[in-house]
């Protein structure tokens, strides 16, 4: 049994006192043993909801046996996941259609282009992936019926932008229609039509169910998305406790819903990192305004340095810079491994490749099928830093080079000189050394007009590294100039 920090303690003493309770913890301060510490102490039947399986299997060994541990995703599969099983992937033997992909959606519900105005059309292919992403972004809010709030909001504002004579309220009508003919189909347990988890999810969270437990342990609660906080905030029998960290909801672009934000409950704080010293705590505190003062370990000598000793881990913002960086490493001779999904980013490349050369059939990405051509791509790509470089890639020519170069990746960290990887996918992990890489907009988390989503994901990059840290120049010039440490011109 460890021994509990008085800001633990105060936790304790405040979850007997309310039945809903918020903990904002920093980065490694020890969210998990601040949930067994409270399940030690109140003894009656209890839940303990995660997002990941690994997590909710790690946390049935090492929680007392009173409490229950599940995904939020397994509380809904036994009522409803079980009903679509069979529609979660796609049936054996000969192809059949079943209305997944945009061009499936398109031929099944015989979606026909949709005129501009200006002699050019919105590809059905492309009214089809608005369609599924109308469905996507229902499927994970609380509301009950399919509406224009679900609408791909910024796709249509880059379709009026390319093309200012589409009767865009007729478009968004038709979407909406096919959008509920989706939903329809998806929930229809005889059709073949596929599924996904988030359909069950949404079919749960519909039936309004009451979780028979006296005490809810929510971990990871600010990734929380808008169905699940449905449930929970109406489970007025029980307490409630939600531990998270509020500067690592980086997961708005999902549709997640930062809890420890909505929820109006009486907060306390984890702010002593038991993962970094004081240096990184330091920058941890500046880029988040100092909305909570974190404190690092001090047995850990942690540093903020220039790092350029081998292995060393580096994070990016977007997929596209990263694997601009692991084409010059490999080009350079250095083993390189990405940490991300490398044949999902070529299948992307490919696609807004064949956009270019108006090879419609062969645009399959669902991230670039709803342009219908390369002019919207690239009045979409002036807001979009990752779909700018796959712009300029294709136009350099230099799609076959990026392919060819990633061939050249290792396949394991073991192998690695270098590990590169994402902020989104270095979530819940840590490493010694860690390099923050300069795609990360510092004008946004720094500048007069603030980005929470920049802050959150800057946050969550440089709070991965335990002994040393590098980050972008700009940063730290900030935060020595912050600090009076340096003048500013």
């Amino acid at each position: 049994m460890f021994k509990p920090t008085q800001e633990q303690l105060d936790i304790l003493y405040a979850f007997k006192e309310n039945r809903v309770l918020k903990v904002n913890a920093v980065a490694g301060s020890g969210k998990s043993s601040t949930l067994r510490l409270l399940a030690e102490n109140n003894p009656e039947q209890s839940l303990y909801i995660c997002f990941n399986k690994v997590v909710a299997e790690e946390a049935s060994e090492k929680f007392p046996q009173h409490v229950i541990c599940k995904t939020t995703h397994s509380l809904a599969y036994s009522y409803f996941g079980v009903k679509l099983k069979h529609k979660m992937k796609r049936p054996s033997g000969g192809y059949r259609n079943v209305a997944w992909t945009p061009a499936e959606i398109a031929r099944y519900f015989k979606i026909q282009d949709f005129p501009c105005g200006d002699d050019s059309d919105i590809k059905a292919n492309a009214v089809a992936s608005f369609v599924k992403q109308t469905v996507r972004k229902y499927q994970n809010s609380p509301d009950k019926k399919i509406g224009q709030d679900h609408l791909p909001r910024v796709e249509l504002t880059d379709i009026l932008k390319a093309h200012p004579n589409i009767e865009i309220k007729k478009l968004m009508l038709e979407i909406l229609k096919f959008a509920n003919r989706l939903w329809k189909e998806r929930t229809d347990v005889i059709s073949l039509v596929m599924a996904d988890h988030d359909t069950y999810m949404k079919l749960w969270q519909l039936s309004e169910p009451a979780l028979n437990y006296e005490i809810i342990y929510v971990d990871e609660a600010q990734d929380s998305n808008p169905v699940l906080l449905d449930v929970l905030s109406k489970q007025k029998h029980c307490k409630i406790v939600y531990v998270g960290d509020t500067y690592q909801s980086i997961y708005e672009f999902r549709n997640a819903r930062n809890a420890m934000e909505l929820i109006n409950a009486p907060t306390k704080v984890l702010s002593k990192s038991f993962r970094y010293g004081q240096e990184i705590a330091e920058i941890a505190t500046f880029i988040i305004r100092g909305a909570i003062e974190v404190k690092g370990l001090e047995s850990i000598p942690s540093k903020i340095v220039e790092i350029t000793d081998k292995p060393y881990t580096k994070l990016f913002r977007t997929n596209a810079a990263l694997l601009t960086e692991a084409v010059s490493l490999v080009s350079q001779g250095y083993k390189v491994h990405c940490a991300i999904s490398v044949d999902d980013y070529i299948k992307k490349l490919k696609s807004a490749e064949a956009l270019f050369m108006k090879d419609y059939k062969n645009v399959k990405d669902d991230s670039i099928v709803p342009y219908s051509n390369w002019y919207e791509l690239l009045e979409a790509a002036k807001e979009d830093p990752e779909l700018k470089r796959i712009a300029n890639t294709v136009k350099d020519a230099k799609v076959q080079e990026f392919i060819n170069a990633i061939e050249q990746l290792v396949d394991s960290t073991e192998q690695a000189d270098i590990l590169l990887t994402t902020a989104h996918k270095s979530k819940g992990k840590e490493w010694d050394n860690v390099i923050v890489a300069d795609d990360f907009d510092i004008e946004r988390i720094c500048g007069e007009v603030k980005y929470q989503q920049d802050i959150n994901l800057l946050y969550v990059a440089c709070t991965r590294a335990i002994k040393k840290l590098d980050v972008p120049f700009r940063l730290y010039e900030l935060m020595m100039l912050e600090k009076g440490y340096i003048c500013a011109d």
